[in-house]
C-alpha cells in the first residue's frame, strides 16, 4: 500500500489488510481527499468494534490512499442536510469513531503520508501514535471557513503545548511534519519512501510485546488521564541525540532530564567536561522545541577540591539548564536540600521526594517513614516547582504497599489532594 495506490469507483472506501499481528485500515476516498463520510466513520467503527476480542492483533495501524491522508468531515454531505440534529448526529459519530481509537486494547498508529486537516489532523491526535513523512502537514482549518474546530480542539490541545494549539486552531494554518513532531502530534518524521518501513518497524515493535501488558499499559494511560512531566533519557549527545529526542517527542513531553555516574566529577576538570556535555545537550534539545535539565545523585553535592561539586557546576553551567534535584541524594549527601532548592529558585522546577535513612547503601521507604524533612522542602520550593515527584529508586517494603502508604502520606498531610 503506498500513498499513489490506484482505486475505482467499486472499491471499498475502507480496506483492511492483516498481517503479523497488525491490522491495517486504509480510508479509500481518494477523490474526496479521504473525507470522513457518514458511511466511512460507521466502517472504520465496524472495524474497531472487532479488534477487542481479535486476539491475533496486537496493533493497529490507520492508513490513507490518495494525496491526502483526510480533509476533515465531509462538508458536501454536510450541507446536503445542514439541519441541527443531522449535524450533531455527524458529530456525535466521529466522537463515539475517535473514542473508540484510544478504548480499544491494541495501539493505534497513524500513518500520515499527507494532509491531515480539521477532523483529519483530529483522527492523527486521537491515534495512541503518529508516524508522518515528511510531506505531511497539519491544520484545523475550519476557522477558514467560518467553522471552528471544536471537536478537533480536544484531542489536538491533549497533543500539543496549549500556546501551539490555540495558534493551530486559532489561525488555520498548517503546520509541517517536523514542526508537528516538535510540538508533539506525531512521534517520528521520515522520508516518504521509508514511510511503510517506519511505520511496520513501530508496529512490529508493539506487536512483539505481551499484549495483556500492552493492553494494560494503555488502558492505564488513558483511565489515569497521565501526563508526562519529563523523561530520565539516555543525554542526548553524540549518537544518543537522536534516540533519546525521538522518545521526548514520542512521550510528547517539554522537558528532557539525564545524568552522569560519579566518575565524571572526580577532578575539576571533568566537573568541567560534563558541564560541556550538559550545555551541548541543552543546545540539541532546544533546537527540537526541549529544555534539558540534570537529575543529580549524591556525587553532585560531595567536595572536590575543597568545593561542592554542585556548586562548580553552577559557575560552568549554561543558565538555561535546569536541576531536577533528587532532595533525598542531596542530604544523603550532606546539604540541606531545602536550602539547594531555594538556592536554585526557579532553576529546580522538578523535584524528586522520597524517604528513608539517607544512606548510600540502605534501601528507600515510603513517605514519612524516613529522616526526610518535607515541610522545609515544599516551603522552599513554593511556587518555582512545577511537578513535585515521588520516586522510590529500591524500596526496602513491597513497592506498591510503599507506594499507598506514600500516597495516604501526601494527602493526610496536605502536600496533595488526592482522588
Amino acid at each position: 500500500m503506498t500513498a499513489a495506490s490506484a482505486t475505482s469507483e467499486n472499491d471499498p472506501i475502507l480496506l483492511r489488510h492483516d498481517e503479523d499481528g497488525i491490522a491495517t485500515l486504509t480510508l479509500n476516498r481518494p477523490d474526496k481527499f479521504n473525507a470522513l463520510s457518514t458511511e466511512l466513520m460507521g466502517l472504520i467503527e465496524q472495524q474497531l468494534d472487532s479488534l477487542p476480542g481479535d486476539k491475533s492483533i496486537r496493533a493497529v495501524i490507520i492508513a490513507a490512499n490518495g494525496k491526502a491522508f483526510c480533509a476533515g468531515h465531509d462538508l458536501r454531505e454536510m450541507s446536503d442536510d445542514p439541519g441541527e440534529e443531522a449535524i450533531q448526529a455527524l458529530f456525535d459519530q466521529c466522537s463515539r469513531m475517535m473514542v473508540s481509537l484510544t478504548q480499544i486494547p491494541q495501539p493505534v498508529i497513524a500513518r500520515v503520508h499527507g494532509m491531515a486537516t480539521a477532523a483529519g489532523c483530529q483522527l492523527v491526535a486521537q491515534c495512541d501514535l503518529a508516524v508522518a513523512s515528511e510531506e505531511a502537514r497539519f491544520a484545523t482549518s475550519g476557522i477558514n471557513v467560518g467553522l471552528f474546530c471544536g471537536t478537533p480542539m480536544v484531542a489536538v490541545t491533549r497533543n500539543l503545548p496549549r500556546k501551539q494549539a490555540m495558534e493551530l486552531l486559532m489561525t488555520g494554518e498548517f503546520i509541517d511534519a517536523e514542526t508537528a513532531q516538535v510540538y508533539g502530534l506525531v512521534n517520528r518524521v521520515v522520508p516518504i519512501d521509508r514511510l511503510d518501513e517506519a511505520v511496520a518497524e513501530l508496529a512490529g515493535e508493539i506487536a512483539s510485546k505481551g499484549p495483556a501488558f500492552v493492553a494494560a499499559g494503555k488502558r492505564l494511560f488513558y483511565e489515569l488521564g497521565l501526563e508526562v512531566c519529563s523523561a530520565h533519557l539516555p543525554l542526548p549527545v553524540g549518537d544518543k541525540q537522536q534516540e533519546s529526542l525521538d522518545t521526548a517527542a514520542a512521550l510528547g513531553i517539554e522537558r528532557v532530564v539525564a545524568g552522569l555516574g560519579p566518575d565524571d566529577f572526580s577532578t575539576r576538570d571533568q566537573i568541567k567536561a560534563s558541564c560541556g556535555k550538559f550545555d551541548e545537550a541543552s543546545a540539541n534539545c532546544v533546537e527540537r522545541g526541549f529544555t534539558f535539565g540534570i537529575h543529580n545523585h549524591w556525587w553532585e553535592f560531595i567536595e572536590v577540591d575543597g568545593e561542592l561539586v554542585y556548586k562548580q557546576m553552577l559557575e560552568h553551567l549554561a543558565p538555561e539548564v535546569f536541576f531536577q534535584v533528587d532532595a533525598y541524594w542531596v542530604q544523603t549527601a550532606g546539604p540541606d536540600p531545602a536550602s539547594v532548592i531555594a538556592e536554585l529558585g526557579s532553576r529546580a522546577p522538578l523535584i524528586h521526594m522520597k524517604d528513608g535513612p539517607c544512606t548510600r547503601k540502605d534501601d528507600m521507604q515510603a513517605l514519612g517513614e524516613g529522616v526526610t524533612d518535607f515541610q522545609s522542602i515544599i516551603d522552599a520550593g513554593g511556587d518555582d516547582v512545577d511537578w513535585w515527584i515521588v520516586e522510590l529508586d529500591r524500596c526496602a517494603t513491597d513497592m506498591v504497599e510503599a507506594v499507598e502508604k506514600s500516597y495516604a502520606f501526601l494527602t493526610e498531610k496536605g502536600y496533595a489532594r488526592g482522588r
